[in-house]
């Protein structure tokens, strides 16, 4: 599972902190010092895991003058909140709407993912109804753009590219023109990838950003290279004016905490994350639900959004209002005493359409009182089929006697008959002593 790691890290810090009667001094001290350690294990920057420690003591002085406040549940609030600030810069993102042009041109490190993300990016908005379409202006990369052409083919969405032009600023050009003639809703733009110290390329990628000038620039991050990429990111934040941030590779590597923390770097909002190869492996990104179910408190918002993709919102209007009110689904007499959704229902839903899987985790976990509701029913599943076979064992003993004979063997007085002997014989041998 993505990031794990440091999820149960972080969970254990806090279930340490509610093991304790009193939270003293030394309890919270102990508490910040085991995040501090899990997160610089995940790669997160040691600037700012320094800021986080002392947000959070300082948020817990203040907090805990108020009169009648539980401490815990503040400092356990206070824990969230800024976990939640380091990956939300309260930037709000760049909204892609319908009806007009919206030019988003992507920009990155080498190897990074920019080529598969443009596909993910595309398949995400084709789905919600966009006319989605690429343009490839990497010509620095051999197969840039028959890897961009591959991904567009299986999409059905229209592309634009040059096996002969070397310019990629004129490529760039043309291609937005023609789709913006042609009314396209989402241009995406695809650049080559390049390093901080390449000066060339980097005058090349803000010579193509005054050409076609765009609605949003993303920066793709890639989660496997942990620290190193803050000065990265900070380097091309000076270069360009990044609009928000994807960060890609979070299945393929332990320490994706340094990419999410190089979102400081930015001020940029994260948008998505991508956690695999294919095209749905793309997540869209909401900081307060990524750090709930970081730390395992579960998000029953991002399940009730899956559900409606899923089902849609048009095939059973009742049910999903049932969903997001917390109700069950199909019955409200069989469960009256909570108004929760019941893990009946979330099972059903998981029969029907498998796991709900992100980035950080599954999005729901069975309750315990559910599994031991499972086991008591395959307990009683059991015992009936062993009441059955006794009574069949007991009807067919009682079909052998009733032929009129005893079956005791005369020698022992065991009842039954001889190893390798037959019921005709035993009855024969039990008739003649008779």
């Amino acid at each position: 599972m993505v990031l794990q790691e440091l999820g149960g890290k972080l969970t254990a810090a806090l279930q340490k902190m509610q093991s304790v009667t009193v939270i003293s001094e030394e309890v919270l001290d102990k508490m910040l010092k085991d995040i501090a350690a899990a997160l610089l294990e995940a790669d997160v920057n040691v600037r700012v895991v320094g800021q986080l420690r002392k947000a959070i003591k300082t948020r817990a002085a203040l907090e805990e003058e108020v009169a009648g406040a539980n401490r815990r549940k503040l400092i356990q609030r206070a824990v969230v909140d800024e976990l939640v600030n380091i990956v939300d810069p309260g930037v709000t993102p760049h909204e892609v709407k319908k009806g007009k042009p919206n030019v988003i041109m992507f920009v990155g490190l080498q190897g990074a993912g920019k080529t598969t993300t443009i596909a993910k990016f595309a398949n995400y908005y084709q789905r919600k109804g966009f006319k989605c379409c690429m343009v490839c202006a990497d010509t620095f990369r051999a197969g840039a753009y028959d890897q961009l052409k591959q991904n567009a083919t299986k999409l059905r969405c229209p592309f634009y590219g040059s096996y002969t032009e070397a310019d990629p600023v004129a490529i760039a050009a043309e291609g937005v023109a023609q789709f913006r003639k042609e009314k396209y809703e989402v241009i995406i733009v695809d650049t080559s990838g390049r390093h901080r110290q390449e000066a060339a390329l980097f005058e090349e990628m803000q010579e193509i950003r005054v050409a076609i000038e765009p609605d949003n620039v993303v920066f793709v991050l890639d989660a496997t290279q942990g620290q190193a990429v803050h000065e990265q990111a900070t380097s091309f934040h000076e270069a360009i004016d990044i609009g928000s941030v994807v960060v890609t590779k979070l299945d393929g590597h332990a320490k994706g905490g340094g990419a999410l923390s190089a979102v400081a770097a930015t001020g940029a909002p994260i948008l998505f994350l991508g956690s695999g190869e294919h095209f749905d492996d793309f997540e869209p990104f909401v900081a307060r639900s990524f750090v709930s179910r970081l730390l395992g408190m579960g998000d029953m918002s991002t399940l009730v959004k899956q559900i409606k993709d899923t089902i849609g919102d048009d095939k059973n209007d009742e049910m999903m209002e049932k969903f997001s009110k917390g109700k069950h689904p199909q019955s409200q007499s069989r469960h009256r005493r909570g108004s929760r959704v019941s893990d009946e229902a979330v099972a059903v839903f998981f029969s029907n359409f498998g796991p709900v899987r992100t980035a950080s985790g599954p999005l729901w976990r069975v309750s315990r009182r559910w599994r031991r509701r499972d086991r008591a029913a395959r307990r009683r599943v059991h015992a009936a089929r062993h009441v059955r076979a006794v009574r069949e064992r007991h009807e067919a003993r009682t079909l052998i006697k009733g032929h009129g004979h005893d079956s005791r063997h005369p020698a022992d007085g065991r009842r039954g008959r001889r190893r390798g002997q037959s019921v005709e014989a035993v009855h024969v041998h039990d008739g003649q002593h008779d």
